[in-house]
């Protein structure tokens, strides 16, 4: 038995493989009924919709046989990854690859084997559409077009499956958008009418006058800031393709900390940052810079006398972006709260700036979209570190 070398592209094949979050998962009927129309057409017992990750060939959809996985060295299928086209193996008793190969002296007694590539839209195999039969034979013409036409059903399902996932994340991302709008955007506005109403009735001092002028001004600038967050989510969700360049990090992050530096000089902060002057990540700029922005604000409004930084590490696989503050920390249950859509979280920073999480949930989402991750590690009176990754 010879087993199947392994792809030069294979990293990022798994990661086609994981993206489109398939395996293991429970059995569909559309595939059912695709892998007995092949079975139909071709005349053989066995159908399979075989995936390959690291370790196994997993059978998302099969008929004609039991065992729902084997090891990847025995897979026929795994060789069919290095084909560029159907691979058929009329008797694998006369192929020295497979003639000792278990699955072929021992059930299912594999003697003829047929396989098209399961090949996304960007050319990665995650595995076939194959038939099988226990006797030696041949498919005709009609036969191997009907297999590679299959084949690409089951691509068109997975893609069809993968965007109807992206829409339900992204509908209950809206529901959650609109949840805080109905509520923070409401206040605000209520409140910013109630003071006009005030100043207008001419009965309040000149210093009066002034407290209430800067208490609308808070009151405008929280309802600004929910629309540029709102603004930023809509314009995130025009398309599902990032637009990944090339960055140096220390120049994009030095730009929002120019723009908070006045901000944090009222508030006695101190901005830093250390970054190597060289570095550079590949991702989107306008939602890296909309993370940035958004982590910093955040940092500078519940820190006062303190020190907000930024540093920066790489790995082989992942950049990680750390900012840590001395600000007044959070408790383990509303850390717990704060990544959790369903959950409302209003807070207060020192000067009773208003917030109310959405610009925190956007920006996790925008880092999902880079494959990473935000933790979040705080003590109250202590301060807080927010730390995310982008996948390389």
């Amino acid at each position: 038995m010879i087993a199947a070398p392994i792809p030069s592209n294979e990293k990022e094949r798994l990661d086609a493989l994981k993206r489109y979050e398939i395996l293991d998962t429970d059995a569909e009927k559309d595939l059912e009924e695709i892998v007995q129309l092949a079975s139909a057409i071709c005349q053989t017992p066995i159908s399979l919709v075989s995936l390959i990750d690291e370790n196994r060939q997993w059978f998302k959809a099969r008929t004609g046989i039991d065992v729902p996985e084997t090891i990847r060295d025995v897979a026929f299928c795994s060789h069919v990854l290095l084909e560029k086209d159907v691979m058929v193996v009329e008797n694998a008793l006369e192929d020295k690859r497979f003639a000792d190969n278990p699955l072929v002296t021992s059930d299912p007694n594999i003697r003829f084997y047929a396989g098209a590539p399961l090949v996304t839209p960007d050319g990665f195999k995650l595995g076939t559409l194959c038939v099988i039969d226990k006797q030696p034979r041949k498919l005709n013409a009609q036969q191997l077009f009907a297999l590679k036409t299959l084949s690409k059903q089951v691509i068109k399902h997975f893609e069809l499956s993968l965007q109807n996932k992206k829409l339900q994340e992204l509908s209950k991302l809206q529901n959650r958008f609109l949840s805080i709008l109905s509520h923070d955007m409401k206040n605000p506005l209520i409140g910013i009418d109630g003071l006009l109403s005030l100043m207008n009735s001419g009965d309040i001092s000149r210093e009066d006058f002034r407290e209430l002028t800067d208490e609308a001004s808070d009151q405008i600038k929280l309802v600004l800031n929910l629309l540029n967050d709102i603004m930023g989510w809509a314009n995130s969700t025009e398309t599902t393709e990032l637009i990944k360049t090339k960055i140096n990090l220390r120049e994009l992050v030095k730009k929002p900390v120019v723009l908070l530096a006045s901000v944090a000089a009222q508030k006695n902060n101190e901005l830093d940052y250390h970054i190597p002057e060289n570095m550079e990540v590949t991702a989107d700029e306008a939602m890296l810079n909309f993370i940035l922005r958004n982590l910093l604000t955040n940092a500078n409004k519940f820190t006062e006398n303190g020190k907000i930084t930024v540093n920066a590490e790489e790995t082989a696989t992942l950049w990680k972006i750390t900012i840590a503050d001395t600000g007044l920390g959070m408790s383990e249950e509303h850390v717990a709260r704060l990544l959790n859509p369903k959950k409302r979280v209003t807070t207060s920073g020192t000067k009773n700036e208003k917030g109310t999480g959405l610009g925190l949930l956007l920006s996790n989402e925008f880092i999902k979209k880079h494959g990473g991750t935000l933790s979040i590690n705080s003590k109250k009176g202590v301060g807080s570190t927010f730390t995310f990754t982008l996948s390389k």
